[in-house]
């Protein structure tokens, strides 16, 4: 590694540093990736540099691995948003949540492509949710007799009733507002933009059912209910909210769009949407489906949001709804080191991520402002 630079007040303003942490591209794992990262960025010009303040005035500083807390990272996208003028969902704290009289997504800090996301409707969801977060986590207790223990069932689902609720125990979750898209399909946008500023690609993603149409919306189990410890061993915990002989049965119900949940991908790149039900999504979301491009507003938001990121990572995928109600555009979350789609960076559609981000970093150097 370079030594480490001279303080930020004497820097040149345009000088190429890319800060990475402490061992980057010598660890356990993925360091043949970061390995060929940091040698792209050396042939570019770049300085690494490690365990470095990063200078945000200075516009051609990047760092990779920057940000590694995820709770952070969320209020990390709240900041973020609000600097890009963009709103993000409203978010509530649990006591918040049970009170707020709307319908509501529940959801891990860590949460990804949709995984462990419930839609919490009615007061009486939001209750059996809460009390089977606090059971799940003291699983010892919650089984008696080769059977649930229903007296402390009810006991903690008066408990979330009344309002005694441990907010602590609960820090690991988000609660937001539900954000209801226009149109047939649950939809989202994702933009792909680098730290410069530069979209490189962007898409729609349409869920491949109609909204309400599914015959079973539910997410169903086919094992059955667990009723003793030993019958946990090797179960997920979400069994409790999404079995309907669980006295925590929520009902939860498919609500992504994300592709890898078997949602469409339709691309925003000019080309003409052929299949029917691509054309209405599109049109819907106020996109011309014989042309299809992503909006202005939403290319200059995301420009501005990458150059925001670039402390946290060269590019960003960042996610987007529509409201419904508002007609506004609401930012989800950023993505930092997003899954990227071959075909829009024009690779092969088999082309492998370590391949999808190679060529992203080279076309975004090489098309640096300041090369």
């Amino acid at each position: 590694m370079h030594e480490r630079p001279e303080p930020a007040h004497e820097r040149d303003t345009f000088r190429k540093v890319l800060h990475v942490p402490v061992g980057y591209g010598h660890g356990e794992y993925d360091s043949a990736l970061e390995q060929v990262q940091l040698d792209i960025f050396r042939a570019h010009g770049y300085d690494i540099v490690e365990d470095d303040p990063f200078d945000a005035d200075s516009p051609m500083e990047m760092g990779i691995g920057v940000q590694t807390n995820v709770r952070d990272g969320y209020e990390r996208d709240q900041r973020i948003a609000y600097e890009a003028g963009v709103r993000m969902p409203e978010s509530f704290d649990v006591r918040a949540m049970l009170e707020y009289p709307g319908a509501v997504i529940a959801k891990p800090y860590a949460s990804d492509r949709g995984d462990l996301k419930y839609l919490l409707e009615s007061p009486e969801q939001k209750r059996r949710f809460v009390a089977w977060f606090i059971a799940q986590s003291n699983l010892d207790t919650l089984f008696k007799d080769g059977d649930i223990d229903d007296d402390l069932v009810q006991n903690l689902l008066t408990q979330v009733a009344n309002g005694e609720v441990d907010q602590e125990k609960l820090e690991g979750w988000i609660f937001e507002e539900q954000i209801i898209t226009p149109g047939t399909y649950n939809t989202s946008f994702r933009v792909v933009v680098d730290a410069f500023g530069r979209v490189h690609y962007s898409q729609v993603a349409r869920s491949a059912a109609p909204k309400g149409v599914d015959a079973d919306p539910s997410i169903t189990h086919t094992t059955p209910l667990p009723r003793s410890m030993g019958d946990m061993w090797g179960a997920d915990t979400s069994i409790l909210l999404a079995h309907p002989d669980s006295p925590f049965y929520i009902a939860p119900k498919h609500i992504t769009s994300n592709i890898s949940t078997g949602g469409v991908r339709l691309r925003l790149n000019g080309v003409s949407a052929e299949s029917p039900e691509d054309r209405t999504a599109l049109q819907e979301l106020g996109i011309n489906p014989d042309e299809p491009r992503l909006p202005v507003a939403l290319h200059d938001t995301s420009s501005t949001i990458g150059r925001l990121s670039r402390g946290e990572y060269p590019f960003v995928g960042v996610d987007y709804l529509i409201d419904e109600r508002t007609g506004e555009y609401v930012m989800l979350e950023i993505n930092t080191g997003p899954h990227l789609d071959p075909q829009a960076l024009g690779l092969a559609p088999d082309a492998d991520e370590t391949a999808c981000e190679i060529a992203l970093l080279e076309n975004m150097l090489a098309h640096s402002p300041l090369r």
